[in-house]
């Protein structure tokens, strides 16, 4: 003895399942966070750090700027930092890059020390920084963190996720 149920075209019920079905593609998803993240990076630069501003530029160095590029924006002096900002995801994943070597040390911070074997030229002392025709044995950068999401970009996100969901299964 066999009893079947089948369910009528357009029921919620199948179109709860056709949803769930569809939430196997994450793609689409995960491409619209990662351009958030690109987003908020983006804000980051343009605000020169959020929610907390960035340390300001030593007052040499930021005389220099202003002779040799007249832009004084902390992190954008040829903007090359800022463009290699990259986005990726896939499936399972949403996320931005950089390629810049010195990337790392403007974000956590820290001291840049000579390379072996590099001299200035003005007597042979080593030097890890030449600007405004002087040399630096070291210099200390401070930590300017511009690939950071704020509590708020975190809650956009999961907002994002949640939405996503609910179409999916027809609840919005």
């Amino acid at each position: 003895m066999n009893i079947t149920f089948t369910l009528p075209d357009g029921s919620k019920f199948t179109k709860l399942i056709n949803g769930i079905k569809e939430l196997e593609n994450t793609e689409p998803l995960m491409a619209r966070i990662s351009g958030l993240l690109d987003y908020y990076i983006e804000e980051n630069f343009m605000r020169e750090g959020r929610p907390v501003k960035w340390k300001p530029l030593s007052a040499l160095y930021a005389e220099q700027k202003r002779k040799e590029r007249g832009n004084t924006k902390i992190l954008q002096s040829s903007g090359a930092l800022k463009r290699s900002i990259v986005q990726s995801y896939g499936k399972l994943y949403a996320a931005v890059s950089t390629n810049k070597e010195y990337a790392r040390i403007h974000h956590f911070g820290g001291v840049i020390r000579p390379k072996p074997g590099r001299r200035d030229r003005s007597g042979g002392k080593r030097a890890a920084l030449k600007f405004g025709g002087r040399y630096f044995r070291s210099a200390n950068i401070p930590a300017r963190p511009f690939m950071t999401v704020t509590d708020g970009d975190k809650e956009e996100i999961l907002t994002e996720i949640q939405d996503y969901i609910a179409k999916k299964l027809g609840l919005k």
